[in-house]
């Protein structure tokens, strides 16, 4: 055994033993100049070298039925099961979208078998002919991973440890490198839990106050004045477990005008996409008495510099609540597009300035501090079937992927950030990630099931047409 889950990793491990989340993916476009004669060897022996570097990716996980869960070091990795390839056959980038949301959709309904022998990840590779050409070849690498072995940066440290990989080896043919087994050392070291690197401090003060809004809230959804989030969570959405997902981008030109209007106003993206999520929601969902959301963010800034560049969960969240007076003042506005835009500024705004002194306080009086305190994940989660949600939705932004290539090589050219539907969890979330110089990509997730999709297709059409239309 290499060590028992954190504390936060051992909510991944509950999760996925009881299917209610599968994994989380981050797909990278790669391209290059020319057509390798061999793609398969040209991978396995990059893949090999990026498996070495990160710890995380070998191990199994034990006992994900217990709270004594644990990462065990496998003694070798075969990277023909954990490599797969696919061809789209698609005249249009359109067509070879479509096909690729189908198979991360497909991806993130499946659960992780033989975890004491097998690795919780794997590659997925896939080629579309919509693109051929003789001096260009691209192809999109899905790394779908287990959620204990990393949070949604973990996805982009991957990507950019197999595209220095790529671009710094040896040609297969006078390499050497045959086989597809990795041997993994008995050297490698995991790095310790998040609760071990940093020194999270719960005041009394902020433990009561926790503890006041839990019973509060369960109170609030008792007397059926909850937030509106979906369907409650239901056994028989779990065991047909379909998760879906829709993506679109947004062009590096109309981006930077989008980061240009979000300094004018004092804002950030992530403020500006609750802005636009929440005045579309208040307007399909005029019923509702409030919406509770949650923004996951990175942790990394408070970790030794040396372990900046780990995989691993390093993540917290925050939640706001959006109550019934601003959902009443965005209903009066319908029929303004000013109005409506001046309630998306005003959220954005006050996002920020909110999630300024989340951040402030850190280390002290956070969320993963108190999970110290959690003995029995399983039954917690068993517990919230058939009650209704807690959370609306979720924004995850993984900010821009710096994913510098060789001008003669590889280079990553545009990413997606994409998660299973939570079974107990937000009934959807927005996933946004963007490429340096490149597009921004805006996946949207949610467990089939959970909330009607004609609710999701209106949300996003409406968040994709305020962003395209910034001026």
């Amino acid at each position: 055994m290499y060590r028992p889950v954190g504390n936060l990793e051992r909510f991944s491990t509950a999760c996925h033993h009881l299917g209610y989340y599968r994994c989380v993916t981050s797909t990278a476009r790669h391209a290059t100049g020319y057509a390798p004669s061999n793609l398969s060897r040209v991978l396995e022996l990059a893949l090999s070298k990026v498996i070495l570097q990160h710890p995380l990716l070998c191990v199994g996980i034990v006992n994900e039925d217990k709270h004594d869960a644990a990462f065990v070091r496998l003694n070798s990795i075969d990277l023909s099961k954990c490599l797969e390839y696919k061809v789209i056959s698609a005249s249009t980038k359109a067509e070879y979208d479509k096909s690729l949301e189908g198979i991360l959709e497909h991806q993130h309904s499946q659960s992780w078998s033989d975890l004491d022998i097998r690795p919780g990840w794997k590659l997925i590779v896939v080629e579309g002919s919509f693109e051929a050409s003789s001096n260009r070849f691209v192809f999109d690498a899905i790394f779908a991973f287990h959620h204990a072995l990393g949070d949604g940066s973990s996805g982009i440290v991957f990507h950019q440890s197999m595209l220095e990989a790529l671009n710094r080896s040896k040609m297969p043919d006078s390499d050497g490198f045959t086989k597809h087994i990795v041997q993994i050392p008995d050297s490698i070291a995991l790095p310790p839990p998040t609760e071990e690197q940093i020194n999270f401090q719960v005041s009394w003060a902020f433990l009561a106050k926790e503890v006041w809004h839990v019973l509060l809230s369960k109170w609030s959804t008792f007397l059926g004045r909850g937030p509106w989030a979906g369907f409650p969570p239901s056994a028989q959405s779990i065991q047909a477990y379909r998760s879906r997902v829709k993506v679109f981008s947004i062009s590096p030109e109309q981006l930077s005008i989008i980061l240009h209007n979000c300094r004018e106003q004092r804002s950030t993206l992530t403020g500006l996409l609750y802005g636009i999520i929440t005045v579309a929601l208040a307007l399909r969902i005029p019923t509702a008495r409030s919406f509770n959301t949650l923004t996951p963010y990175s942790l990394r800034h408070l970790l030794d510099p040396s372990r900046k560049e780990d995989m691993g969960m390093y993540v917290s969240s925050y939640e706001i609540t959006y109550p019934l007076e601003h959902i009443s003042s965005i209903i009066k506005s319908r029929h303004s597009s000013v109005q409506l835009r001046q309630h998306i500024w005003t959220i954005a705004r006050s996002f920020r300035e909110s999630i300024v002194v989340e951040l402030s306080r850190l280390p002290r009086d956070n969320h993963i501090g108190l999970l110290t305190y959690v003995k029995n994940y399983h039954g917690i989660f068993r517990s919230q079937i058939g009650r209704p949600r807690e959370l609306t939705f979720a924004v995850s932004n993984l900010g821009s992927c710096k994913c510098e290539g060789d001008e003669h090589g590889w280079r990553i050219e545009e990413m997606i950030f994409s998660q299973s539907g939570f079974g107990i969890g937000a009934a959807f979330s927005f996933n946004v990630v963007s490429v340096a110089n490149g597009p921004l990509t805006i996946s949207t997730t949610w467990l089939e099931g959970a909330v009607q999709e004609e609710v999701i297709c209106e949300v996003s059409k409406y968040l994709e047409k305020e962003m395209a239309s910034m001026r």
